[in-house]
């Protein structure tokens, strides 16, 4: 395995040395619709670095964004609204024959997952991530068994996620399953049962999910949760389904659709972009994100009523990597 396809622990074949440092950065242009408020604007969608290093079964990893120091509407940051390097990956793990440890702040596999086989975080978030019921990372323990057709993940984290502490004395206990059916083509499954915040409040989730990794690739999942966000009355159910052509070099395209169901109100998310690939480090894109609410629940004045979002967005990205 080449070493520019290290930062995985979802592989059972790992490189026994090598190090690699890996860069990227993008910009954004959006125009929205409704124009209320800051409607049009540049942003900077991803500036990261990582690096990996494994020798003789052991491999530590790191990775780091720039994020912006207030969120947005707020006037209290770091200096002003300064970006700043958030860690959100520092892991370090022993490597045996199927056999994987992991501890620090380590990934969510199903968090993982979903990002390699959707492969444009930059345009988008997985649908768990984007509407907060995983985190990308969280302070604990993995213990991981792998073969050449599955791998079965065991973690213990905080629950809390990688931008705050323990709120509680409870640990998230979190099951991750994948079944390789072939090079491309996979079948993943989680399970968690688990709290947060200081109210100890439940933050329980089962999901499942076919995807494919290849040139060519798609995904549908579903997942299921009881709390959300620190509120135990929220039971949210959320579906995705993408498609997307990613080649080396050439026009690439991408469609996707989220759910995102509560008791009310629902929302319904696309997402539809082409692009061009200068080579495997710099893409073009321009693509729209509509978003569409459907309130019709007892707060509701009328029966039923749909608010639209919708953006325009043209980025440029570049990702590079470098090996001794």
């Amino acid at each position: 395995m080449s070493c520019q396809l290290l930062f995985s622990f979802l592989t059972p074949q790992l490189d026994p040395n090598c190090f690699v440092l890996d860069g990227a950065a993008a910009i954004r242009y959006s125009q929205e619709l409704p124009m209320d408020g800051i409607h049009r604007r540049f942003s900077l969608p991803q500036a990261r670095f990582q690096g990996d290093s494994r020798q003789n079964g052991w491999m530590f990893q790191w990775r780091a964004d720039v994020i912006p120091s207030a969120a947005d509407g707020s006037y209290i940051g770091i200096a002003g609204e300064a970006m700043v390097w958030q860690l959100n990956r520092v892991q370090i793990g022993w490597n045996g024959q199927n056999f994987m440890v992991l501890a620090g702040l380590i990934d969510d596999p199903w968090v993982f997952s979903q990002n390699a086989t959707w492969g444009n975080r930059n345009l988008g978030l997985g649908v768990a991530e984007n509407n907060g019921m995983l985190n990308r990372a969280d302070t604990g323990v993995a213990f991981q068994y792998q073969r050449n057709r599955f791998l079965m993940q065991f973690r213990m984290v905080s629950g809390e996620g990688e931008l705050y502490q323990e709120r509680n004395t409870g640990f998230n206990s979190q099951f991750f399953g994948r079944f390789n059916i072939d090079d491309n083509h996979a079948v993943d499954v989680m399970a968690q049962e688990g709290s947060r915040g200081f109210s100890s409040a439940q933050e329980h989730r089962i999901g499942a999910r076919i995807s494919s990794s290849g040139v060519l690739g798609y995904g549908l999942e579903v997942l299921k949760g009881w709390g959300l966000q620190g509120d135990s009355s929220l039971h949210p159910l959320v579906f995705s389904s993408w498609v997307r052509h990613q080649p080396a070099k050439g026009w690439s395209g991408l469609l996707r659709m989220d759910g995102i169901l509560y008791e009310e109100p629902y929302r319904i998310d696309g997402l539809l972009g082409a692009g061009w690939s200068f080579s495997r480090s710099a893409q073009l894109y321009l693509h729209t994100l509509q978003s569409y609410s459907f309130d019709g629940g007892y707060q509701a004045t009328d029966a039923q009523r749909w608010q639209q979002t919708y953006f325009l967005q043209f980025q440029v990205q570049y990702q590079r990597g470098w090996t001794p």
